[in-house]
């Protein structure tokens, strides 16, 4: 037996978003998922990690390591969907060198704020965070997506 159950969307996302903006704002708080440094470096994160500012890393929320499956080449062209406070991205920017370039799409602008101010802080020129929603920035991936990987 199957039971239909109504999700208001536009709530879900705003809890999603408030969640996500206290992750950013006070990454020393305790949320019911690990986060920062010591839980990417559980997670097995590449050498490329201890170039990332602390800036970026207290905030990261990741869920898995993708670089299990591989690293990039230099001048692969990435898009990096929910890239939160720019960890994945910033990574990949150091793989795929300045050849290479890295676009990180996030909805939560705190994260994409705290994104933005590590890439400067980190040097690296090949990065851009840009505010948008996975299945609502159709165009941006398509363009991003020829001859590219995900991060």
């Amino acid at each position: 037996m199957t039971v239909e159950v109504g999700i208001d969307v536009g709530l879900l996302k705003s809890e999603i978003k408030k969640t996500y903006a206290s992750v950013s704002d006070e990454p020393d708080r305790e949320f019911i998922f690990p986060t920062g440094r010591a839980w990417a470096e559980d997670l097995g994160y590449p050498p490329e990690l201890a170039n990332v500012p602390d800036s970026a890393v207290e905030s990261f929320a990741g869920v898995a390591n993708p670089w299990t499956m591989g690293r990039l080449s230099p001048g692969e062209r990435v898009l990096d969907l929910g890239s939160g406070a720019g960890t994945d991205s910033l990574v990949a920017a150091q793989m795929v060198g300045p050849e290479g370039s890295v676009t990180g799409i996030d909805m939560t602008p705190e994260m994409l704020a705290k994104a933005r101010i590590a890439a400067a802080a980190s040097g690296v020129g090949n990065v851009e965070f840009v505010e948008g929603e996975g299945n609502t920035c159709r165009s941006r991936m398509q363009a991003s997506m020829s001859s590219s990987r995900t991060a």
